[in-house]
C-alpha cells in the first residue's frame, strides 16, 4: 500500500464463511520525512503497520463474533409436523 503525503484513510472489511461482513477504517497521516536518522522511519513504518494490523484484527474478530452470535440466537427449526393417518 501506498500512502500519499498528508491525511490518508485505510479500510479494511472481513467477511466470513456465512458472508457475515464488518468493516473498519484507520485514518493516518504521512508526512515528508526530512533527513535525519533512519530508525525514525522505521519507528513510524512499524506504528503504521500496527495500526493497520490491529484494525484488521479488530475487524475479523468482530466478524467472528457477530457470525457466532447469530447462529446461537436462530431459534431451533420445528420439528417435522406428523398427520397421524396410517
Amino acid at each position: 500500500m501506498t500512502l500519499q503525503a498528508g491525511a490518508n484513510v485505510i479500510y479494511a472489511r472481513a467477511t466470513d464463511s456465512s458472508g457475515n461482513q464488518q468493516s473498519a477504517q484507520v485514518s493516518v497521516t504521512a508526512q515528508v520525512a526530512r533527513p535525519g536518522p533512519a530508525t525514525l522511519d522505521l519507528m513510524l513504518l512499524a506504528g503504521t503497520g500496527g495500526a493497520i494490523t490491529i484494525a484488521i484484527s479488530y475487524t475479523a474478530f468482530r466478524v467472528v463474533v457477530k457470525s457466532k452470535r447469530e447462529k446461537k440466537e436462530k431459534p431451533p427449526p420445528p420439528p417435522p409436523h406428523s398427520s397421524g393417518r396410517r
